[in-house]
């Protein structure tokens, strides 16, 4: 698994993994269009860009939304994507503010300034305590993109592999990390016919990738994901 750190990262496969939130929410990396798609680079060497076209990306990067359809974010379309709440809308550029890197190094383009996350925040009220119960309900989903576009992918028995696969489409990259004390741990099962239906599910949601558009074997120059030739 950490071999695969040379390729975008190891793939979502369940327990043991921390997501970052402006990624869930379907933005691209700063740094996507840095990204040769389609092929990695020890298969076809990569092509570089004048610095000032580099620049350029860069500074029209801070707030990008869509798979690869590089369209700005419009907040007109925000309540398509996540629904009508106005306090999650809100929550939106604060989460892609301090998703971003730490203005440490001239280098560094719209970066966040150090001590951003140190200020105080307000208390949660009421009102909003029951927004959020709202915004996780069922029905708060219908007729948006959550679960299409963002947020957990739904279409599959191994909706965490495809969420998976969908992030590293964008140009995300993941990174294999063991500490120490086991940040995360997860149940498994104890008998074999559990077990046995535990397998079948991976099977079948592997078959339903291998014949979708997720499949990366087959991707296309549109996407951002690094595939391994043979």
């Amino acid at each position: 698994m950490r071999a695969l750190d040379g390729l975008q990262g190891p793939v979502y496969v369940g327990t043991g993994c921390l997501f970052r939130r402006i990624a869930l929410y379907g933005f691209d990396p700063l740094r996507s269009k840095d990204h040769s798609p389609g092929f990695c680079s020890c298969c076809l060497p990569r092509r570089r860009k004048g610095s000032a076209s580099n620049a350029n990306s860069e500074e029209t990067m801070a707030l990008r939304m869509g798979d690869f359809d590089g369209d700005s974010m419009n907040l007109a379309t925000f309540p398509k994507k996540f629904g009508n709440s106005s306090f999650l809308i809100d929550s939106i550029p604060v989460a892609e503010f301090q998703g971003r890197p730490l203005a440490d190094h001239p280098s560094v383009k719209n970066g966040r300034p150090p001590g951003a996350l140190t200020i105080p925040r307000e208390l949660l009220d009421a009102s909003i305590v029951a927004e959020a119960i709202s915004v996780i309900s069922c029905w708060y989903e219908e007729k948006t993109e959550w679960g299409i576009r963002v947020g957990w992918i739904y279409g599959s028995v191994t909706e965490d592999v495809v969420t998976g696969y969908r992030m590293h489409n964008r140009g995300w990259k993941s990174v294999y990390c063991v500490t120490q004390r086991d940040a995360f741990r997860g149940t498994a099962p104890i008998n074999l016919t559990d077990r046995l239906h535990q397998v079948l599910r991976w099977a079948t949601g592997s078959v339903e990738i291998f014949f979708s558009r997720n499949n990366t074997l087959f991707a296309s120059s549109k996407m951002k994901v690094c595939t391994i030739c043979p």
